[in-house]
């Protein structure tokens, strides 16, 4: 696991720097340097994550379900109104 988790930040890294080799200006260079550093600051906790169990899929699921969740409500809420401008 340890040695799994070097590789991908040693790929992340090399990764990094082919991308800042390959573009042609250096407006976008702070652009691909603060994305790379997310990264590898995920990349970096993603051990910290698995020993309290948690999984990148879970967060995103939840985040999933409370934008349906909004939407549904908006939805009824949306409906109600319509169904008071209707009754009137």
């Amino acid at each position: 696991m340890l040695t799994q988790w070097i590789q991908k930040i040693i790929s992340m890294l090399l990764v990094m720097s082919a991308i800042l080799q390959v573009i042609p200006g250096k407006d976008y260079e702070k652009y691909i340097r603060f994305f790379c550093g997310l990264v590898l600051i995920l990349l970096a906790l993603s051990p910290v994550a698995a020993l309290k169990g948690l999984k990148a899929e879970q967060f995103y699921q939840k985040e999933v379900y409370q934008q349906y969740e909004k939407e549904i409500e908006r939805m009824s809420d949306s409906i109600k109104r319509e169904e008071i401008g209707i009754g009137q």
